[in-house]
């Protein structure tokens, strides 16, 4: 029988802090090769990379869960080193991280004395064994602590957990939609980040505290790998089950942060319409688009490829867009421009807009931390 302590927060649900700790939902794409420079991937997983002047890593979302016991997972975050880094130098470092927004940290407490105590439990494999770093980094008050945990068997799937006392230094988190906190999980770090002993205790961040305890050389030959999934973050002093949501759910939390609209979502180009627009004079369009759900601030834009993924009709005419931009967004909708060079139709009209390539067609919305 699991029983969390006297004092911890015994809410049944929504323990989980982390969003996509079952790496599940993968809006961008499911495989990225030759990886070099940091971006997101997996929805909301950022693979981060520090002056790496070799390395170079396939990451994608897999199917190797662990089973058993430990079992209940479908997907995971696998990063694949392709090409060696010779030797990890003192500035160099290779983490993967997730960003927690601000107002949904309230919970915790930081920055008063009843400051609560949290505890993360993940499920990790590497070809790599040896001790490896965490770290917890607070935005707002530019505060940090570390951990190490030990892969002990090489390609084998490990459930660890690590608990951290509350942060009852600082100013605490503010109650916005910024940054709140930062989960790395280093993969390598070289010695300007591993020099200095945090004692087990939240401190003004330094780099030198960031990884320290930190040993694993971890990309430094082409037969590593590193698997992740099963993440949680939970207050309390123990960890307890995997909070599995509906796939539904996390894709919708997902969305807070990124949207995309795909044209491999059908089966025939001529389906593929997203969009209303109205001629706002005969070569420029205007459309409003509502998102699936408030997201966390006013998003950028980007698309596919090409203009030409995308298809105005209107009046039985079919032409693509010569220009797309965002000319305004808030949380909940955008207006976007579409421009035809040459123009068709006249002011007040109504045309229909659509992803004509189903493999490479997208238009996505981006307001990540």
């Amino acid at each position: 029988i699991k029983v969390k302590s006297r004092g911890t927060d015994n809410v049944s649900g929504r323990r989980n802090l982390i969003i996509n700790g079952a790496m599940q939902v993968a809006q961008r794409g499911t495989s990225f090769t030759s990886v070099s420079a940091s971006a997101y991937h997996l929805d909301r997983w950022q693979y981060y990379v520090a002056n790496h002047d070799e390395l170079r890593t396939t990451v994608s979302q897999d199917s190797s869960v662990p089973t058993g016991a430990d079992s209940g997972f479908s997907k995971s975050l696998k990063i694949d080193c392709t090409t060696a880094e010779s030797a990890i130098a003192a500035n160099e470092n290779l983490r993967v991280w997730q960003k927690i927004e601000a107002q949904d940290l309230v919970r915790l407490g930081y920055g008063t004395s009843g400051a609560k105590s949290t505890t993360l439990s993940f499920y990790v494999k590497s070809s790599l064994t040896g001790t490896y770093t965490l770290s917890f980094w607070t935005a707002d008050t530019d505060r940090s602590i570390s951990k190490t945990y030990t892969i002990n068997s090489a390609n084998t799937w490990e459930k660890k957990t690590v608990t951290i006392p509350g942060d009852t230094g600082g100013t605490g988190i503010n109650v916005d939609n910024g940054e709140g906190m930062r989960v790395n999980w280093f993969l390598n770090a070289g010695s300007n980040f591993t020099s200095i002993n945090t004692n087990n205790q939240w401190a003004t961040f330094a780099a030198g505290r960031h990884s320290f305890g930190h040993t694993a050389a971890w990309g430094t030959n082409t037969s590593h790998d590193f698997f992740l999934t099963g993440v949680q973050f939970e207050v309390g002093d123990s960890a307890s089950d995997f909070e599995h949501r509906s796939f539904g759910e996390e894709l919708a939390l997902c969305q807070r942060y990124y949207f995309k609209i795909t044209g491999n979502e059908v089966n025939n180009a001529s389906d593929g319409g997203f969009a209303i627009a109205t001629n706002w004079d005969n070569s420029v369009f205007f459309i409003t688009l509502h998102f699936p759900t408030q997201m966390r601030a006013g998003p950028s834009m980007s698309y596919g490829a090409a203009l030409s993924d995308f298809q105005i009709l209107q009046a039985g005419a079919t032409n693509a867009p010569t220009g797309m931009s965002i000319n305004g967004a808030s949380k909940q909708r955008c207006e976007m421009n579409l421009v035809k060079s040459g123009g068709f139709g006249s002011a007040g009209t109504s045309g229909w807009i659509r992803i004509v390539d189903n493999i490479n067609g997208f238009i996505a919305f981006d307001s990540e931390l």
